[in-house]
């Protein structure tokens, strides 16, 4: 029996979209890929002899000359789906891709599906005679472009595990709910038009001056549970390990409570069995809605890659996709669709937690407990009403921004009604933030509310951008264990750095953080800090640009801020091995931020950088430039030394990095060392270099092989919950090592 052509689609339907799909995703998924065995086993299987019954089938009719040409189209169509005719989606976290933005791509598919359906057509009869060739040639085309692990710690050693979350305690339970995107300025205005809502959150203080000490996720969760901010000192990972390891979770379970952690983005948890008793050992103790969420993920991202451009839109289906997670329950919880609520119409990750806290918490533990729950709550898309009911994608924009914060608020407070069946209300420590404000996904502060702060100057004076102070002003809300309060608003300055501390204040403990407990009196004059950044994916090491604002007065006041005038973007360069040379943005002048080792001049179409400090090889030249978008080739032309390479930039080039070996007698001699770079063409674009690390080349090849810095997949995007892979995937040039290298390259 021929395997060819079975073995075709298996890998190109099953193996190959599966493979891309979780090395893009890696940091959302939370069981390693070979705990899904089973499932991938079974898929190849039934693909495979599906295959291998349609041949059979085709034979007994006599069509086999048609069937085997078919499949090996399918084949071929799936493999340029997967591995070419990508098209750019960004994040496929919820809200609706611009679909029109990759229309392009699109005709280009069909006008490929159809020639390529015309070819196979005329020249069927020599497909035929050579079709185990082409069919074997279609496979090793797909894994060739299959990604290759990208870091240390890909085998998700540690996952979160849902097991014990909703269980209580009978002593003592402390919440810490993180809302994700709410803004401080949205919340007042939904508490000043609610009076139901500020009866459920009786016993609740809003602090309306809060500030976040970043404007996005990855780094603002890991500042409100360690009181640590991130500032570029050590890679974001090495800071990441360092900082929970006297994290608010760390302390307390340490200290006897039963702490778990929950959330829709487990990466901002740096997970360490010590960390929480929730974290475990990858696919040894995970239950069922943790693998379908895994296995849906996987399976809704590799049917869209499959799928043509125009039939995306119908397989992401509004951001629901087409494969449900299939389980409805968490643990040993039990939900029925009567019993649902909230998670009715749609069961999202909010929606679904809502539910299972209000029918499965109970009270069976003895130690106490500390339960985080990290929650996208207003993150767009925003898709739910005031009472948190499902109603379909919403503009996004102010109207809905409040009225999203309205239901989320409306969901949060249904809780207390549960932990108040349970007896456990009246005690319980509840602190409630965001992570930060809406930022880019906002509009302007709301600042003609009534009661605000007198403000000292009028609103002609300068203003900051609206998404600086938009992403820096948090929801803050604190309920001690002594009840029999109104809600109230203070306006006192606070940051959520503070959590740690108040909490450790509330429990009436000892601690090494650094902030400030918010329930005790805050100097009015105190200075806060929030460092903004453009998102840049969450798989990275340093975080450039980073511009640092100081907050002194009310949050929601641009003349409030100012730029602190802090180099946090020098602190990468110095923690580089190397030189470092970064450039700015649009002008092709530098920047500013380099190391004082070197320098850069940029005029038209060439460029030189000069190294002042002495030099020994070989080197490695890793260029990050700005993405090609031209529909005409180019090249760039590099010189150092006696030395010189070519960069070659196809038409729409999706490469953002290009590489080359310097042999060690580059630079022979004292003084300063020059490389050049020359843009050839009179059409070719200017050199629009963001990044030049020229560091020593390490031992990492036998001699004559090819070394390739690629990771084996195109891309230009760092992603999550993603559609092309993350920086690491992306394809830099391919050195060839000639033979005047064989005395610097060994093993």
């Amino acid at each position: 029996m021929k395997i060819a052509l079975p073995l075709l689609l298996t890998v190109t339907i099953v193996w190959s979209p599966i493979w891309h799909i979780y090395w893009s995703n890696l940091d959302n998924l939370n069981l390693s890929l070979d705990h899904f065995w089973k499932e991938l086993t079974l898929a190849s299987v039934l693909v495979f002899s599906a295959t291998c019954l349609l041949q059979a089938t085709a034979r007994a009719m006599g069509q086999s000359p048609l069937m085997q040409p078919f499949l090996l189209y399918v084949g071929t169509v799936a493999c340029l789906l997967v591995s070419f005719l990508i098209g750019d989606y960004g994040f496929l976290e919820g809200a609706e891709p611009v679909w029109s933005d990759n229309d392009t791509t699109g005709y280009l598919e069909l006008v490929t599906i159809i020639s390529l359906a015309c070819l196979f057509v005329a020249y069927r009869h020599a497909i035929i005679e050579n079709l185990d060739f082409l069919s074997w040639l279609v496979v090793f085309v797909s894994l060739a472009f299959f990604p290759m692990m990208v870091r240390e710690g890909v085998d998700k050693a540690y996952s979160l595990t849902d097991r014990g979350l909703y269980e209580l305690s009978k002593r003592q339970n402390v919440f810490l709910f993180v809302l994700d995107t709410m803004q401080a300025d949205a919340v007042n205005e939904v508490f000043a038009g609610n009076t139901m809502l500020r009866k459920q959150y009786k016993d609740f203080t809003f602090y309306r001056n809060a500030t976040s000490a970043f404007p996005k996720t990855y780094t603002s969760v890991p500042s409100i549970l360690t009181s640590q901010v991130f500032d570029n000192s050590v890679p974001v990972h090495e800071f990441m390990s360092s900082a929970y390891e006297e994290s608010l979770p760390r302390l307390l379970n340490e200290s006897g409570f039963d702490v778990r952690l929950w959330g829709f983005a487990p990466q901002v948890f740096k997970l360490d069995p010590l960390l929480a008793d929730n974290v475990v050992k990858a696919g040894e103790d995970w239950s069922q809605s943790i693998e379908s969420r895994d296995l849906a993920l996987l399976v809704n991202l590799s049917l869209f890659r499959l799928s043509p451009h125009f039939l995306r839109p119908y397989v992401y289906n509004h951001g629901e996709f087409i494969w449900g997670e299939g389980a409805d329950n968490s643990g040993e919880c039990q939900l029925d669709r009567a019993s649902r609520r909230f998670s009715k119409q749609q069961r999202q990750f909010d929606s679904n937690f809502f539910d299972e806290f209000l029918h499965c918490t109970e009270i069976k533990k003895e130690e106490p407990v500390f339960r985080v729950f990290h929650l996208m709550g207003v993150h767009a898309p925003l898709k739910r009403d005031n009472q948190f009911e499902f109603v379909g994608n919403q503009p996004l924009g102010r109207a809905a921004l409040v009225t999203q914060t309205e239901g989320a608020l409306f969901a949060v407070g249904s809780l207390f009604d549960r932990l108040e069946a349970l007896g456990v209300m009246q005690d319980a420590i509840i602190i409630i933030t965001s992570d930060h404000g809406a930022g880019q996904f906002g509009k302007p502060v709301n600042k003609d509310q009534p009661g605000l702060p007198e403000r000292l100057v009028s609103e002609t004076e300068p203003s900051k951008p609206a998404k600086v102070i938009t992403g820096g002003i948090p929801l803050f809300m604190v309920k001690t264990a002594s009840p029999g309060r109104a809600f109230t608003i203070d306006d006192k300055p606070v940051e959520l750095p503070d959590v740690p501390a108040t909490l450790m204040d509330l429990l009436g403990a000892d601690h090494p953080f650094t902030g400030q407990s918010v329930v005790k009196p805050i100097d009015s004059d105190r200075v806060r800090y929030h460092k903004y950044y453009e998102f840049n994916g969450w798989d990275i090491d340093f975080i450039v640009p980073m511009t640092e604002y100081i907050v002194n007065g009310f949050s929601w006041y641009p003349e409030s801020w100012r730029i602190s005038g802090r180099d946090f973007d020098n602190e990468a360069i110095t923690n580089f091995d190397g030189v470092l040379i970064l450039f700015s943005g649009e002008d092709y002048r530098l920047s500013g931020w380099q190391n004082d080792r070197g320098s850069m001049r940029i005029k038209d179409r060439i460029a030189e950088v000069t190294i002042e400090e002495p030099v020994t090889g070989p080197l490695l030249l890793n260029v990050n430039h700005r993405l090609f978008r031209s529909n005409e080739a180019s090249s760039i032309t590099v010189s150092a030394g006696s030395v010189k390479r070519q960069w070659s930039f196809h038409p729409r080039d999706s490469q953002r990095n290009k590489v080359v070996i310097l042999p060690k007698d580059v630079f022979d001699g004292a003084g300063e060392k020059t490389i050049g770079f020359e843009a050839g063409g009179v059409n070719a674009a200017a050199p629009g270099f963001t990044e030049l690390p020229l560091s020593p080349l390490k031992s990492i090849c036998k001699v004559g092989t090819d070394i390739s810095f690629a990771q084996g997949a195109a891309g230009k995007k760092l992603t999550t919950f993603g559609w092309l892979p993350a920086l690491e995937l992306m394809t830099p040039s391919m050195i060839i090592v000639p033979a005047w290298h064989a005395d610097l390259i060994k093993c």
